[in-house]
């Protein structure tokens, strides 16, 4: 077995007409592709179409065929779309959120199975070329960013320190919420404000007792 030691995105760069069809005739042409190129078959080791569809190419225990620098250490993941993309633009100029949701659930799955994984790269970072059509690192790490929350003046009495332990619980709260990447913002703030409400409901009830 080889090591495996990263993750290259790459896309197919096709356009309206070839994405709508079916998944199984993507992965039929890709090969087809490849396979005139004079390589063993499709390049690739995954595909994911644009509803989010996961299709395997070539075994993950056989070298890629998709970047001369990265072929024996990576596996190579290709994204249906990117036609006339430019490496400068956001994942979702050119890809579906279903898309992105597979995209991050297959690394999650193949840096559990494989973990000397430290890298997820893009072909864009080996090669002048504009594939996979957005800044693979960037997306990768991009996190909605914490809510910045002013910690509230301490209740003293009966419920003293129950202004930190609001400002805990929605710390908590946001933080939870983080790995979800395909969460909307409205859903998080309702979330959020629902804490909120269930926290002050609390501090108002012992406040009745005092």
């Amino acid at each position: 077995m080889r090591k495996i030691s990263e993750i290259n995105i790459h896309c197919s760069a096709t356009g309206t007409e070839f994405n709508k069809r079916t998944i199984e005739y993507q992965v039929r042409e890709i090969n087809s592709w490849h396979k005139n190129n004079g390589w063993q078959g499709i390049g690739y080791h995954y595909i994911i179409g644009r509803k989010g569809e996961l299709r395997k190419g070539r075994g993950v225990a056989s070298n890629g065929a998709f970047e001369p620098k990265v072929n024996r250490k990576a596996i190579g993941i290709c994204l249906i779309g990117g036609f006339g993309g430019s490496e400068n633009q956001k994942f979702e100029d050119n890809f579906t959120k279903e898309q992105d949701r597979v995209l991050r659930k297959l690394i999650k799955d193949l840096k559990e199975e494989y973990p000397r994984i430290k890298k997820i790269s893009g072909h864009n970072e080996y090669s002048a070329k504009a594939c996979p059509c957005f800044d693979v690192t960037r997306w990768y790490k991009n996190k909605q960013p914490k809510k910045v929350i002013q910690e509230a003046p301490i209740i003293s009495g009966a419920v003293g320190g129950t202004g930190i332990v609001v400002v805990e619980t929605l710390n908590q709260a946001t933080t939870a919420l983080e790995p979800i990447s395909n969460i909307s913002e409205t859903i998080r703030y309702i979330f959020v404000g629902l804490v909120l409400l269930s926290v002050f409901i609390t501090i108002y009830t012992k406040l009745k007792k005092c």
